[in-house]
Order: structure tokens, then C-alpha cells, then sequence
């Protein structure tokens, strides 16, 4: 023979299970909030460009705590097109040599990183 529930028992098992789907919920999306460090993209100084001649353009990337941001992908682009990729290396530097023949003129190389799982993308420009 089963044993009769009363009302109360069942309302207190429906507020009990109620709220252990509540605190699953809440506990599955703090999971995925995960902070992101924000980063800072600077160049070295370009130095003067020939024209016809190949240049190197190159800088680094860290967080905003001043670590250096390992192993990730730099995409450039030369007045908005995108030309290359560079990737950092353990101590957060890039470099990447371009070939391109240029008319003569002043060119602005932008690079930009993306957003991945720890950090923020960045971007930052210079002019050759």
C-alpha cells in the first residue's frame, strides 16, 4: 500500500525541487561569465619606407595588467584592406614584413586582434 502525501508535503517537495532548478539555472549561467582582460596594441616605431622596397612593421600586445598576451592573431590592413597576419609570440610581440609596392603616398596599417575566452580584442593603428 502507498503512503498518502498530504498537501503540505507535496507543496514543500514542489518548492524544494523549485528551487534546486532555480539554483541549476543560476549556477549554468555564472559558469559562463567569465572575465575578460582588456588589451592594448602598440607599434614600434616604423621607420621610413622606400619606395618599391619591402618594410616590417611590428609592436606588442598585453593586457591591461601589463602581461604580455601569448600566441595570438594579428590581422592587418592597409587603408582598410586587409593585407596579412602576423601572430605574438610568448612575450606578446608581433612583427610582419610587407612586400607590397606602394605609389608613393602615405599609407595608414591598422591591426586588430579579436575576442577569445581571457582577453578583449584590441586595435591600433600607424602611418608609413
Amino acid at each position: 500500500m502507498k503512503p498518502k502525501l498530504s498537501l503540505l508535503s507535496f507543496i514543500l517537495a514542489a518548492l524544494l525541487a523549485l528551487g534546486l532548478l532555480a539554483g541549476t539555472s543560476l549556477h549554468a549561467s555564472a559558469k559562463h561569465a567569465v572575465l575578460k582582460y582588456p588589451t592594448f596594441l602598440t607599434f614600434t616605431k616604423v621607420p621610413g619606407v622606400d619606395l618599391g622596397k619591402p618594410f616590417i612593421v611590428s609592436g606588442t600586445l598585453k593586457a591591461n595588467t601589463g602581461v604580455p598576451v601569448a600566441f595570438l592573431d594579428v590581422f592587418f590592413t592597409i587603408n582598410g584592406k586587409k593585407v596579412a597576419e602576423a601572430r605574438t609570440n610568448a612575450a606578446g610581440s608581433f612583427q610582419r614584413k610587407f612586400n607590397n609596392k606602394f605609389s608613393a603616398g602615405t599609407y595608414t596599417i591598422s591591426a586588430t586582434t579579436k575576442t577569445n575566452h581571457f582577453y578583449l580584442g584590441a586595435a591600433g593603428s600607424t602611418s608609413v
